[in-house]
């Protein structure tokens, strides 16, 4: 008895190695490892498993031990697996084809009921497919299923098959080979699957982390743009991020601009032969070299292609090529950054000139008019006064592109302030409310306020007004100001005046304010309230730690 049950136990575990030996082969496909995660699978899978998992079930029958009674076999590991896997839909298919085909091959008293008990089993497993993907561990309960299912075939053989003694030999030869032999192997099968999916997990969350620490440090070194040090490090770092590397090296203009050696020589003779190998289309450098070449679009002077050479006879993975291609991308993004961060300068440069030039020439020709009179009735009012409106015209023209102190721009205003005044007498009254500080400010900023004030708030008033200039200091910021308490503006007016219009002549509030954002981030900029009739304040923050402004 007991040498066997021993023989049955070997002869099903021939089978049920090779079975173990094709799911090997299968956890290695993705389409595979995904079946274990998914509890929806696409139709062509469901398919494929289908027919894969009835092979199995049909040669588990084929592969058994034949009795004079019926098989001692492994049909079941084929058909639940199916089902735990594929989901209902499989567990159908393969359940039904093979419990057909061993309805009629080969032809035993329990043949037919063996067929009815398979159909029965691959249903059930794919109903209980979702409830098993859901378990943090499958095999277990893989393996619990395989004793039941296994345990109920032998049960309702005694329903469907012939006389209850028959059943019972019957029974008494195979159900210690097959229960202990398929639900060992069915759990077997899940947990294999089950590892291969954790392990290709366990490979992917580290290629995350190694893509992501290396984006994260080319990034920031790159934070100041492309140069010949930031070069220099970013070979470094694709030097340490992919093993077994020889060299990475960064071309400009087909010269090697940064170079980074892990093995071997360095010296004159590597560079050269890195710009002889940098020259030749990427087709033509054999394979056996190990080396990769990946040009850089843009305009840098610094990088316009990336060399890198594995040790030995090794060539790339998909993955480092991948990895290679992707900083090759970050190069790209930060060339195009460094362009676009340039044009912007340059626009914003070219706006700050235009807002000095737009000179209202109205304001020139009342400024001489007033000192033509003054020359007649006072002429050390006319002296002083064309003082001034020198001062305001030499700051005007002069270098926009540096931040400058406050004092400065408050020397602008007066010297602007001073004609104005002269022009409308009483009419115009300014006041100062400034503290003793050194701040430094963009140029331009509150001199357009200033006279954004004067010629659209307090002169349209018959009386004219006050123009109040001050510093408040906060905890965190300065708070700049300029008041008036002129004819004011409509809800209408305020809400379109920082908008950008094509149609707009002048650019002095939307250029202030857009230069206020580019510096000192989205939460600053200018702040406007004004009431019909009763006037405007016009407000803006600087940090005293001189960068951004921040949501309070």
């Amino acid at each position: 008895m007991a040498g066997r049950v021993t023989m049955e136990f070997q002869h099903l575990w021939l089978a049920v190695s090779l079975f173990i030996f094709i799911v090997f082969l299968l956890s290695q496909t993705n389409v595979f490892r995904q079946a274990l995660s998914e509890t929806v699978t696409s139709w062509k899978s469901r398919i494929l498993f289908a027919a894969v998992f009835s092979m199995i079930g049909i040669l588990g029958t084929y592969w058994g031990i034949r009795t004079d009674d019926g098989i001692i076999n492994s049909r079941s590991v084929g058909v639940i697996v199916g089902g735990i896997i594929g989901g209902p839909f499989v567990g159908l298919c393969v359940g039904v084809i093979t419990g057909v085909h061993r309805m009629f091959f080969p032809d035993t008293f329990t043949a037919m009921a063996s067929g009815i008990i398979t159909i029965l089993q691959g249903t059930a497993a794919g109903l209980l497919s979702s409830f098993i993907k859901s378990r943090h561990r499958m095999w277990p309960w893989a393996f619990g299923i395989g004793f039941l299912f296994e345990s109920l075939h032998m049960m309702f053989l005694f329903l469907f098959a012939g006389p209850p003694e028959r059943v019972l030999h019957f029974v008494q030869v195979l159900a210690p080979s097959m229960i202990t032999n398929n639900s060992i192997a069915i759990g077997l099968f899940i947990g294999m699957l089950e590892r291969s999916m954790k392990q290709r997990e366990i490979d992917l969350s580290n290629a995350a982390k190694s893509t992501f620490r290396t984006v994260h440090l080319i990034l920031n070194v790159l934070k100041s743009g492309v140069s010949g040090a930031s070069a220099k490090n970013v070979t470094q770092i694709i030097a340490s991020s992919i093993p077994g590397l020889s060299w990475a090296a960064i071309l400009a203009a087909g010269k090697v601009q940064a170079m980074t050696v892990n093995e071997g020589e360095t010296g004159e003779a590597l560079t050269a032969e890195i710009e002889r190998w940098s020259r030749l289309p990427e087709n033509e450098i054999p394979e056996e070299l190990g080396i990769m070449a990946v040009p850089v679009s843009g305009n840098s002077v610094f990088v316009d292609q990336v060399l890198v050479r594995k040790s030995g006879a090794h060539t790339f993975s998909g993955f480092e090529k991948e990895l290679i291609t992707g900083m090759k991308g970050i190069l790209e993004m930060v060339i195009e950054f460094d362009r676009l961060k340039k044009q912007a300068s340059m626009m914003s440069l070219a706006e700050i000139k235009m807002l000095q030039a737009q000179i209202n020439p109205h304001f020139l020709f009342n400024a001489i008019n007033t000192i033509s009179y003054y020359c007649r009735s006072d002429s050390l009012m006319a002296r002083q006064l064309l003082l001034n409106l020198g001062d305001y015209y030499r700051q005007n023209l002069s270098s926009p592109d540096s931040m400058i102190p406050l004092s400065e721009e408050i020397n602008h205003i007066r010297a602007y302030v001073s004609i104005e005044q002269a022009r409308f007498g009483n009419r115009l009254s300014v006041e100062y409310h400034l503290l003793p500080c050194d701040i430094h400010i963009p140029p331009l900023l509150l001199q357009p306020l200033v006279e954004n004030a004067i010629r659209h708030g307090v002169l349209p008033r018959s009386d004219g007004g006050t123009v109040k200039i001050g510093v408040i200091s906060l905890p965190r910021y300065y708070r700049m100001y300029v008041q008036d308490n002129g004819v004011g503006m409509t809800k209408t007016m305020l809400s379109s005046l920082l908008k950008e219009q094509p149609e707009r002549k002048s650019i002095g509030l939307i250029n202030v304010h857009q230069r206020l954002l580019s510096i000192y981030g989205k939460a600053s900029g200018l702040h406007i309230q004004s009431q019909v009739n009763k006037g405007t304040v016009v407000f803006f923050l600087i940090p005293k730690n001189g960068k951004e402004v921040s949501y309070d």
